[in-house]
């Protein structure tokens, strides 16, 4: 039962589920709700229809809501009834005026403008949550095998497709919903290496076939672009296996230099310190008596493998310290630059950065990882 805000009822039916949920009803029941506010309270709950349509009948009589006076829709607010029927009918008691009358083109037109970007919250709220039964699905399914869409459904379909994929926003914006969703397809191949070819090995393709494959590859070759777009293609896969043949683990072992950022130091003078850094590692493995370079492994992988260094910066020196620490635990090399203050830092000796390295990327990476580059 709905009433107003003052407590007096004008509506009142059965339902269940989304019927509950939806508060519209028809052009009165809009209009008196509007007015004077709607309430709606369940008054009673019933196993069985009948007795739901005979409770009904009598609520309409008793708390008349009937919506006619002599047989006559009352067109004012002083009969806010909003019952068209006498109740007992079910949702199809009621005839609309326009039943069986087929809207004109305009009028179809103009109802769906008015329905763009509109969500109806009854639907949304009853199916939140819920999957469809295996056995609805089956069902449609059936329905639908052997159907075929017409010529005109198709073009109206692929003429909507195109529009969308032509309109720049609308591309951004499907792109935008489906990120980080999964639509719950699962490809039939997932987990069989190789299963896309195991249905016809050792099978010969029928004439027919191969007359079919020897028309299409004649007229790609006879097609420029498409000559040129298979040579590119070509083109890109040779690089990518070059790549992958040539690449070494040499790509994955750096230097890391660490700055302290609380020391304020002059861009130029921040340079020279993470130069200093960089060449650390040549002076101690530097043997002074016959200038000789002892190098590890690591360190001759990172001099051949393009020297890669990363600059990074922490807020103090006790955090600088403690970088250093960690680095040392886990086996990394970790030596400071100590500038001499000479032109900073009032001449006193005063520790500016840390080398870190050179070693494996995974390794280093669980030390300074978490720092911002500079």
């Amino acid at each position: 039962m709905d009433r107003t805000s003052a407590g007096i009822p004008f509506y009142v039916g059965k339902g269940k589920a989304s019927r509950i949920i939806n508060m519209n009803r028809n052009t009165k029941h809009k209009h008196v709700s509007k007015k004077y506010g709607c309430d709606r309270e369940i008054l009673l709950d019933f196993e069985n229809e009948n007795d739901a349509f005979e409770f009904e009948k009598l609520c309409i009589v008793l708390c008349n809501t009937y919506a006619y006076d002599n047989d006559v829709i009352t067109v004012n607010f002083e009969n806010i009834g909003c019952n068209f029927t006498k109740g007992g009918e079910g949702s199809g008691g009621h005839v609309p005026w326009n039943k069986g009358k087929k809207a004109t083109l305009g009028a179809r037109k103009n109802m769906s403008k008015s329905h763009i970007g509109k969500i109806c919250p009854w639907v949304s709220e009853f199916f939140r949550g819920k999957k469809q039964k295996l056995e609805s699905i089956k069902k449609r399914a059936r329905s639908n095998t052997g159907k075929k869409r017409s010529e005109k459904t198709r073009q109206i379909l692929k003429d909507g497709a195109l529009r969308r994929f032509e309109n720049p926003e609308e591309r951004q914006k499907i792109s935008k919903a489906g990120k980080g969703k999964h639509f719950g397809f699962t490809p039939w191949n997932k987990g069989t290496k190789g299963a896309m070819i195991a249905w016809n090995k050792g099978k010969k393709a029928t004439a027919s076939a191969c007359k079919n494959q020897a028309a299409a590859q004649k007229r790609r070759f006879e097609n420029c672009e498409e000559r040129r777009k298979a040579s590119e293609k070509t083109k890109r896969y040779y690089e990518m296996k070059a790549t992958k043949m040539f690449q070494t683990k040499n790509d994955k072992i750096k230097l890391v230099v660490v700055v302290d950022k609380s020391l304020n130091m002059r861009k130029g003078k921040m340079c020279a310190q993470v130069g200093h850094a960089s060449l650390l590692m040549i002076i101690d493995a530097l043997n002074q008596e016959n200038q000789t370079l002892n190098l590890s492994a690591l360190e001759r992988d990172w001099l051949a493998s393009g020297m890669a260094k990363i600059v990074v910066g922490c807020d103090s020196l006790e955090e600088l310290n403690r970088i250093a620490d960690h680095a040392r635990s886990a086996g990394v090399k970790a030596k400071f630059v100590v500038d001499s203050g000479a032109t900073e830092f009032h001449g006193e000796p005063t520790t500016t950065c840390l080398a870190l390295g050179p070693d494996e990327s995974a390794k280093i990476d669980k030390i300074t990882g978490d720092l911002r580059l500079l």
